[in-house]
């Protein structure tokens, strides 16, 4: 997260805080809500490394030299792995009652298939199915394909260590972009 995108958001959080009111739709919040995550994040690990004997969780891609715990998982123990998080999701079943475009998941934590990896978080694309306006329409599903692609998932996962979504999920991903429409 660009310190240019944390700051904002702390001055926002700064306003409202102080009694003011904001108004955002679809994804805004969740913009917002990353950029003040990311620096907890970089602070836990700065913590963690400066201190002795010290344990703190964060992000498996920003740990750097760290040590990591690894989990049992069935009969095995399991260390953090992008590919071991993008089987639990995989593995997840879909939370009850959504709609077919709302690919929610109950995260499978007591799975026992080997390679999994199941205390992870994970991060999700929200956008509306239908926009007023046919060109932003067309912005937000070019974007969105784009982010599930094999292509857009490499680059996620090259560029900030994202899991990249198996195969079966990716698939399922796109058929839900290409619904995104104009009304």
């Amino acid at each position: 997260v660009s310190k240019l995108k944390l700051a904002v958001a702390k001055k926002i959080a700064e306003y409202v805080t102080g009694g003011g009111f904001m108004f955002a739709m679809c994804s805004a919040t969740d913009t917002y809500d990353i950029a003040l995550a990311a620096e907890g994040t970089d602070g836990v690990v700065e913590s963690v490394t400066k201190g002795k004997g010290t344990i703190g969780y964060a992000d498996e891609s920003k740990v750097g030299d760290l040590s990591v715990a690894s989990l049992k998982v069935g009969d095995e123990f399991v260390k953090p792995s992008a590919e071991g998080a993008a089987k639990v999701i995989t593995l997840s079943k879909a939370v009850e009652g959504r709609s077919e475009v709302d690919m929610a998941v109950d995260i499978d934590r007591t799975t026992t298939e080997a390679g999994a990896y199941p205390l992870l978080l994970a991060s999700y694309l929200i956008a509306c199915q239908h926009y007023d306006d046919a060109g932003q329409a067309a912005l937000v599903k070019g974007y969105l394909s784009y982010a599930v692609s094999a292509e857009g998932q490499k680059t996620a996962a090259d560029n900030a260590g994202s899991a990249q979504l198996e195969t079966e999920v990716a698939d399922r991903a796109a058929a839900v972009v290409e619904k995104i429409a104009a009304k």
